[in-house]
């Protein structure tokens, strides 16, 4: 079952090789132009728009994910405060 292979699975270390990173920074990495995160945050936040729902958390990822997407931002460089303000600007308290 899929249960089952999750707990099978596991991250290592390949010797003789580098770890890039998520399937994220290695978009980021070969400059895609585009996030999977984006797309998927983006659907958070048409739902919640549908729904009259706010979803501040995920408008400032989708607002992140551009910036590193487009060379804006360096991946790693947004620490904890500057997501927070990203996330207080889209709730309208930052």
């Amino acid at each position: 079952t899929d249960a089952m292979a999750r707990q099978e699975l596991t991250i290592t270390a390949i010797p003789g090789r580098t770890r890039v990173g998520s399937s994220t920074l290695q978009s980021i990495v070969r400059g895609t132009g585009s996030l999977e995160t984006d797309f998927l945050n983006g659907e958070i936040v048409l739902l919640g728009r549908l729904h009259g729902m706010a979803t501040p958390v995920n408008a400032a990822l989708c607002r992140l994910s551009i910036a590193l997407a487009s060379g804006r931002m360096r991946p790693q460089s947004a620490g904890d405060d500057t997501i927070a303000s990203m996330i207080g600007a889209a709730d309208g308290t930052g």
